[in-house]
């Protein structure tokens, strides 16, 4: 009966805008990203089409807003069930790799990322065919330094001519917090 239906989250910049169909009947909703109505923010109908919907800061990694539907009466207020709805801000990583072809192949790696990412959540693999997003029989390097926002970090990797490097997200369980974008050389 008090469904929130057809979320959907627009990116603005800094900004995410939270929209959906507001049931009938409703004239209050609390929007929350801990699953506690009291901790959230009370959005009235006027509010919301008022700003065309919910708009919060984005932040880093995954967050899920909880939207508990809720009406007035008689001074107390009558909390429905949540919707949940999970959003992810991926912490972008941009890398350049660069063949330099002497006795032996050396690859030049810059990589930079828009928030702070830990050490060992990044590795490299060497290895002598060069498949894409492919580790097997490969050498895995993990990378033993973290990555500050907005400061690239340079590194040469030397290889014998017949090796190749593949650059991947080591943390399968949080692969979806990081998104690798492998750019061109100077660009």
């Amino acid at each position: 009966m008090c469904n929130i239906k057809k979320i959907k989250c627009y990116d603005e910049g800094d900004a995410i805008r939270l929209t959906f169909d507001w049931p009938q009947g409703i004239s209050q909703v609390f929007i929350s990203t801990e699953p506690d109505p009291a901790v959230g923010r009370l959005f009235t109908l006027q509010e919301y089409k008022k700003q065309a919907g919910y708009t919060t800061l984005k932040i880093q990694g995954a967050i899920t807003f909880y939207i508990y539907p809720s009406q007035r009466e008689d001074g107390e207020d009558i909390i429905y069930d949540p919707t949940e709805f999970a959003y992810t801000n991926p912490t972008i990583i941009t890398f350049s790799l660069a063949e330099e072809i002497e006795q032996y192949k050396n690859y030049r790696l810059t990589i930079s990322a828009n928030y702070p990412v830990p050490e060992e959540i990044i590795c490299y693999v060497k290895k002598e065919n060069a498949i894409p997003n492919d580790i097997s029989d490969g050498v895995l390097y993990p990378f033993s330094e973290a990555l500050t926002p907005n400061q690239p970090m340079t590194r040469i990797i030397r290889t014998t001519k017949n090796e190749y490097i593949n650059l991947f997200i080591q943390d399968v369980n949080n692969a979806k917090l990081y998104q690798l974008i492998q750019i061109k050389e100077g660009s």
